[in-house]
């Protein structure tokens, strides 16, 4: 899996945002250049991750964690507020297929394989 990270990546990277943990996360921190972040956001891969103290200790590598807990009520909506602007300006965006529910198993073999393309997002 580091291998394919760093076949995508244009050269190491500087960040990863990892809304995975487990095993991906751990092959993301390979490609990580010296003084690299990993920002935490989830573990829908895995509570626990299996990053070797090689990978950490011959990059200097940060591991911080994020949690829109800490966020003021206010700061959430703006937060909100911004990315709903910038979505309807078009400058941002996420690749995305729609799927009925009723294909939602294939789907998500498809998603499990990494050979979903983008997000699914299942219709009722």
């Amino acid at each position: 899996m580091a291998a394919r990270f760093a076949a995508v990546a244009d050269g190491p990277a500087d960040l990863v945002l990892d809304p995975l943990f487990g095993p991906p996360a751990a092959a993301a921190a390979r490609t990580l250049r010296t003084g690299g972040r990993l920002v935490n956001l989830g573990s829908s891969a895995a509570e626990t991750c299996p990053i070797d103290s090689s990978t950490l200790r011959s990059r200097s590598l940060r591991l911080p964690g994020y949690t829109n807990n800490e966020l003021s009520p206010e700061q959430r909506a703006a937060a909100i507020t911004l990315i709903a602007e910038q979505v309807v300006l078009g400058r941002l965006a996420v690749t995305h297929e729609i799927v009925p529910f009723g294909d939602a198993e294939s789907a998500w073999l498809r998603q499990a394989d990494g050979t979903a393309a983008g997000r699914i997002v299942l219709t009722f």
